[in-house]
């Protein structure tokens, strides 16, 4: 495959998505080049999530084209744009949960398990050649994220943060190129999230993926993203580098709101990147 214009590989035109009254995403465009790490950030509501399952066909758009690596995905099954090489993560934790941790893993590669329906059922030698080098892989990519000691666990006894990094496994398990994570810091503590920081710039340089995610932590988003892009009531409202975006005024009062009074207005200084609230927990 060859990858758009100038190197992008994921490229959104006009992207707009009404559910009745109100359109949850509004003229939404992008350009994402190969191996960068970019943060789709916004106060709750914003049209993030709605963005992201756009891409990954669990939405289809009104208006607007998407192409991945040069070839248009507008409106595809979700099951094919996996297939093309985009893998996601859910901002709540989508796992079988009483199958174990290795299962979760080898059924989220099964596209690349190499051996028909015939030779499963019979037991042919392929079966299991292939079962081997599958159970391999996934004890591989288990272990990068501390978790191949706990292969045989059913998933639904892991701890809530080792159940958020099965999932970022299982995405990687479908060897996709571009790597969509939801809020993959959502309840994690402050030193899960630094950990988690490190790990996802590691996934970036070692598997030669582009990552895309949608992040509430803006400590995370600030020391991880090298671009970022703001929604607001589904429109964009800025894009840039984190220094930029920080100091943008329509992004601190789509986070804080406008203040009342001119002079609160005067004084009302840009907050640390980390203390930016979400738009529920905001005064008014």
């Amino acid at each position: 495959m060859t990858d758009g214009p100038a190197g992008n590989i994921l490229e959104i035109r006009s992207l707009t998505k009404r559910f009745g009254g109100v359109v949850a995403v509004d003229d939404f465009s992008l350009d994402l080049a190969c191996g960068q790490i970019v943060g789709l950030i916004g106060p709750n509501g914003a049209g993030k999530t709605t963005v992201f399952n756009l891409i990954t066909g669990l939405d289809r758009p009104d208006a607007g084209t998407i192409r991945f690596d040069g070839r248009d995905i507008t409106g595809k099954p979700a099951h094919r744009i996996t297939r093309m090489g985009i893998a996601r993560t859910f901002q709540n934790i989508r796992l079988p949960g009483r199958l174990s941790v290795l299962d979760n893993v080898k059924i989220a590669a099964h596209k690349h398990r190499g051996y028909g329906f015939f030779d499963a059922v019979l037991r042919l030698p392929r079966y299991y050649r292939r079962e081997k080098i599958l159970t391999r892989d996934a004890l591989e990519l288990l272990k990068m994220f501390d978790l191949d000691h706990l292969a045989n666990s059913l998933a639904m006894s892991l701890p809530y943060g080792q159940r958020r990094h099965l999932e970022i496994t299982r995405a990687l398990a479908t060897e996709g190129r571009l790597l969509l994570l939801d809020e993959p810091a959502a309840g994690l503590n402050s030193r899960e999230t630094a950990d988690l920081t490190e790990l996802i710039r590691r996934i970036r340089d070692r598997f030669a993926v582009t990552i895309l995610l949608i992040e509430h932590d803006m400590r995370m988003v600030m020391n991880l993203c090298e671009q970022l892009v703001v929604l607001d009531y589904g429109k964009t409202i800025a894009r840039g580098s984190p220094d930029q975006v920080k100091r943008d005024p329509r992004v601190v009062e789509a986070y804080l709101g406008r203040p009342r009074e001119p002079a609160a207005r005067a004084a009302a200084a840009p907050p640390a990147p980390q203390a930016l609230p979400r738009r529920g927990d905001a005064p008014c």
